[in-house]
């Protein structure tokens, strides 16, 4: 039974407790098993939530609103991929314009792992996210283990990591490595056993440039492992 069959599995029942309230619940895991498999590391983006903002998903239909899998297979995102591409490479850093020309396969190559599964807007709002996120923790936690990564990349700027921290009891004796800074950019790896955790920001944070995130990302990974 491949991964993704196993989180349908587990999402039949997690979409069961929502049946009541409005919003649409968003199925995520792993974009394409097949690359998947074949790929060094094992990456997992763990995320605020889904954006359902009618710009974002045009007029998709609604199989792919309700899967971020689909959805990413068919548009994969340029920033995770490129940062995903970095990280395969296990911090030899490739060239930025190399990162470019491959996010495609390597943003195919990862999971996503949405801490609120009831889809947002543009804006996201924490209070909701942290509190929806608490109350599936346990279905999380189980989530987690389903797909099983490498490596942990918290998308949110200290918020993420946070959140991930009171999820996951593990996180509380992980092993700190060195912070990295470099203007309003923040990173910080940690590890519990041989997974590896990454404090980082998000991929949409405006005002900076996505090289200077991606080598950002990839000097915060070899603070850690040189």
């Amino acid at each position: 039974m491949g991964i993704n069959t196993k989180l349908d599995d587990l999402f039949k029942d997690w979409k069961k407790k929502y049946r009541n309230q409005s919003g649409v619940f968003v199925k995520d895991g792993i974009v394409n098993e097949t690359l998947w498999d074949r790929a060094r590391s094992k990456i997992l983006f763990f995320l605020k939530e889904p954006n359902l903002d009618p710009k974002w998903l045009k007029q998709e239909p609604q199989e792919r609103i309700e899967d971020f899998r689909l959805l990413c297979d068919r548009y994969p995102w340029r920033v995770p991929g490129q940062w995903a591409y970095g990280l395969l490479h296990e911090g030899t850093t490739p060239a930025f314009c190399e990162a470019g020309e491959n996010y495609g396969d390597s943003c195919r190559s990862v999971a996503f792992m949405n801490a609120k599964k009831i889809g947002g807007g543009v804006s996201a709002n924490m209070r909701l996210i942290y509190e929806q996120a608490n109350s599936d923790a346990e279905l999380l936690r189980e989530e987690l283990d389903i797909i099983n990564p490498g490596i942990v990349l918290c998308c949110g700027k200290r918020k993420m990591f946070a959140l991930a921290s009171e999820i996951f009891p593990e996180l509380k004796t992980a092993r700190a490595y060195p912070k990295h800074q470099s203007g309003t950019i923040y990173g910080q790896c940690f590890t519990t056993g041989d997974r590896v955790w990454i404090d980082f920001v998000h991929p949409s944070m405006r005002r900076v440039r996505y090289e200077d995130m991606y080598n950002s990302l990839c000097q915060t990974y070899k603070n850690a492992f040189p």
